[in-house]
């Protein structure tokens, strides 16, 4: 027995998957214009001026903002911030150490794997630090930036104290153990120096306890490495020194090497003005 199928239903059934299949495709290109759309740079600041900027597309949906950033002010710029509101904000200068001089500039990235999901991209440049203490821009970060960098000298302060004493015992007892031990002594020490706030009112200052002692302790290791394998493979030795950086690179010996940290350390906090180390620093 044959079954017939009313004309009106079938044109509805019709219309409806040509409108289900619309939509779905609208709603594809949508997200599609929403994987491409490229974050806007916003500057909060005067002081710092922002070039050459290259977007990339690693992979779909994905992209990479790289960028320079140009003091063009008169005075140094110690720290500043970004914030992309699509990732973690990157505060650069949280600890001790060299920023920007006037005219200096820094190349920068910002990566972002968010896709569609954020809508309105933008990448802020929040705030700039100078090394007066003043700063331009969004002034909630300026408290937490002052009191990490705070944090960082205090605890260069402490490495320092405790490799210009090992140094001294060292050199009047220079044949109590072997170098190895005295050196593994001494990064023993730092790596027990604690990484609390002095300062119960300025608990942010934890911020900048880690990286001082990671730091040191990396230019030791490789002090380690380098005095272990000097006599044996001279090219193996200057590729390790070479891979610190100039910090402790043409040390003669670890006393030496040591030193140069320490006066590295002390341009960090702005305790010396030019960062050559070693004995000719002295």
């Amino acid at each position: 027995m044959r079954r017939y199928v009313s004309s009106d239903w079938f044109l509805s059934l019709i219309f409806a998957l040509c409108v289900l299949l619309i939509g779905t495709i609208a709603l594809r290109s949508s997200k599609g214009a929403n994987q491409d759309q490229v974050a806007k740079i916003i500057n909060e600041t005067d002081s710092l001026q922002v070039e050459d900027l290259k977007i990339t597309d690693p992979r779909p949906g994905e992209k990479e903002y790289a960028f320079t950033l140009r003091n063009i002010s008169n005075k140094e710029i110690v720290a500043w911030v970004i914030a992309p509101n699509f990732g973690a904000t990157q505060i650069m200068g949280a600890t001790m150490g060299g920023g920007l001089a006037p005219g200096e500039s820094r190349t920068t990235g910002v990566y972002d794997t968010k896709g569609d999901r954020v809508r309105d991209k933008k990448i802020v440049i929040k705030l700039a630090m100078f090394a007066d203490g003043s700063s331009e821009g969004d002034f909630k970060f300026h408290r937490e930036i002052t009191d990490s960098r705070e944090g960082s000298r205090i605890q260069t302060e402490r490495i320092n104290a405790l490799i210009e004493a090992a140094i001294v015992k060292r050199k009047g007892r220079p044949n109590e153990g072997s170098e190895k031990e005295w050196l593994a002594t001494v990064a023993a020490a730092i790596s027990e120096l604690p990484e609390t706030s002095p300062n119960p009112a300025r608990p942010l200052m934890a911020y900048g306890m880690n990286s001082p002692k990671q730091t040191a302790l990396s230019y030791i290791e490789a002090l380690g490495s380098w005095e272990e394998t000097r006599h044996k493979d001279a090219a193996k030795a200057d590729k390790i020194m070479r891979a610190t950086g100039e910090v402790v690179f043409g040390s003669a010996d670890l006393i030496d090497g040591l030193e140069r940290i320490v006066h590295h350390n002390k341009w960090a906090i702005g305790k010396k003005q030019d960062k050559t180390g070693g004995a000719n620093a002295k």
